[in-house]
């Protein structure tokens, strides 16, 4: 993962004196890298069995890119002029050579892991291995190889076996300790910092690896001579797989490094006559051991952020689809207020707020079906004004709505709720249907409307203004062929009233109707 920015010092003063005074502090750390190396011992032409220094110069190359160059060199340079000054100008090839494959090695991994965490996935696992590790020995050793072997004059044989060595010591100081430098140091800004959360588990997890290692440097001592030194390192591949499980990387990766290197350093102590070779087959196993647990714990890593990616793709899946929900239900809800403020247009007069003709007339047709099966009867009453007509010619068409809107008022208030039905037919025209009602209580309702009306008054600009209805009543009952014979009754016996004065009620039998319909349709016949 490269950021050019992070690479770059600051160009203020005071950015120039950090980078430099950062440069030394790792040339320093190389220095004592480097004499650790020497100190472990089974050196060959100047070439030990592991490098750590190498692995920090991966660590600083991630860090700083190509300006880490000086830094390793310089550290390398400076344990020469203090423990090696006479092989100083010798090594110089070999020095430049470690610092420019490493920056090298870098740089491609960068190129190829640019999205990816280190050690948190399975590519940048593999690529840190192979590329940062690998391919940075391989190209080390082999210019350690040559300026070696040009210096000591060896064989092509010895210059290949110490390409090997050196190769091998390098691979596993990048195996063993980059990985450490880069969760505990970070790398261009990406660092996992400590938290109080994270410091039981990691106790925990330190103390079993410590009370392992202890457990396998007693068994050592028991160990068969024939067994030599293999054994002390394959015991800890349980630990380690133990390990590589641990969600947290920190913890991971460092205690992976402790139980490698502490089963090593068990070798060194607990078993006696270690050789060279020796050491080098366990370093072998170790490094064999530290790059599957590395690989392990990048797949873990890989497997836990895909599951939380899929529970986080299922949240967003929930909440999308409950939002969806909610948006269908507002528009379910708005769709049905539409619905149903078409539907009160529809079966609504406008003006009076009751009924319209439509409405009525199913209503009607209704009640009359449910009539015949109850038994029962109902008066149906139609209402007309009276000369309304001069109303508005007199008084404007404004007062004769607040006329027409009063008297549907007054019907409204004399209908039972949920059983009786007023409306506006038309003009000046309206009904009323009493439900389950006979003909004396009717009569009732209609001389009550009639008072109703008559003592009504709308006020206007030209002074108060009085009104009078006409009222006709038919009579249904289960006799009755169709609604249509009770309208032609309350009809008629309207006009009655109409013809007799007006501001009255009259009444019609819907029986002597249907008789003058059939004789009527008798006579045509």
């Amino acid at each position: 993962m490269t950021d050019t920015a992070s690479m770059q010092p600051n160009r203020s003063p005071t950015g120039w004196l950090t980078f430099i005074v950062q440069q030394v502090l790792c040339a320093l750390a190389s220095f004592a890298m480097i004499w650790l190396s020497f100190k472990i011992g089974f050196a060959s032409n100047q070439v030990v069995a592991i490098w750590p220094a190498a692995g920090l110069g991966v660590w600083m190359a991630l860090r700083f890119g190509w300006a880490s160059f000086f830094a390793q060199a310089g550290g390398q340079m400076l344990y020469s002029i203090v423990f090696q000054p006479d092989e100083l100008v010798a090594f110089l090839p070999a020095i430049a050579g470690n610092a420019f494959a490493i920056c090298l090695a870098v740089s491609i991994f960068n190129r190829f892991s640019a999205t990816d965490l280190p050690l948190r996935s399975l590519k940048s696992t593999i690529l840190l291995i192979v590329v940062a590790g690998g391919l940075h020995s391989v190209i080390a050793g082999a210019i350690g190889a040559i300026v070696v072997g040009s210096n000591a004059s060896l064989t092509v044989s010895q210059m290949w076996a110490i390409g090997w060595r050196w190769f091998f010591s390098d691979f596993t100081g990048v195996v063993l300790i980059a990985p450490v430098a880069i969760v505990l140091l970070g790398i261009n800004g990406i660092r996992s910092a400590w938290r109080s959360d994270r410091t039981v588990a990691f106790t925990r997890a330190a103390g079993m690896t410590f009370a392992v290692l202890i457990s396998i440097a007693i068994a050592s001592t028991q160990m068969p001579d024939a067994l030599g030194q293999y054994p002390i390192v394959l015991l800890t591949m349980p630990l380690c797989i133990w390990l590589s499980f641990k969600e947290d990387t920190i913890t991971s990766i460092v205690l992976l490094a402790v139980t490698v290197l502490g089963a090593l350093a068990l070798t060194l102590t607990r078993v006696g006559n270690v050789g060279g070779e020796g050491f080098l087959a366990v370093q072998l196993y170790g490094v064999v051991v530290m790059c599957t647990s590395l690989v392990l714990h990048a797949i873990a890593q890989e497997r836990r952020a895909a599951l939380l990616a899929l529970a986080a793709e299922r949240a967003t899946l929930e909440r999308t689809v409950h939002e969806r929900t909610s948006e269908l239900q507002d528009q379910i809800t708005a769709y049905q207020k539409i619905k149903t403020e078409l539907q009160i247009q529809a079966t609504t007069d406008p003006l009076t707020g009751i009924a319209n003709r439509r409405a009525f007339l199913e209503h009607l047709e209704s009640s009359h079906s449910a009539m015949l099966r109850r038994s029962e009867t109902m008066c149906l009453l139609m209402l007309d004004l009276d000369h309304f007509k001069s109303i508005n010619d007199t008084y404007g068409h404004a007062t004769g709505d607040d006329v027409l809107e009063v008297v549907g008022q007054i019907l409204k208030a004399h209908a039972r709720a949920g059983t009786d039905m007023p409306a506006r037919l038309g003009g000046e025209e309206f009904a009323i249907l009493l439900q389950n009602t006979n003909l004396e209580g009717g009569l009732i309702v209609g001389e009550r409307l009639l008072e109703k009306i008559r003592s009504a008054i709308v006020k206007t600009s030209a002074g108060p203004v009085q009104f009078t209805a006409s009222v006709g009543l038919a009579l249904m009952t289960e006799t009755l062929p169709s609604i249509d014979h009770a309208l032609v009754a309350a009809d008629e016996a309207l006009y009655e009233a109409k013809g007799t004065g007006r501001d009255r009620l009259c009444t019609h039998d819907p029986m002597t109707v249907t008789i003058s319909l059939k004789v009527a349709g008798q006579a045509a016949g």
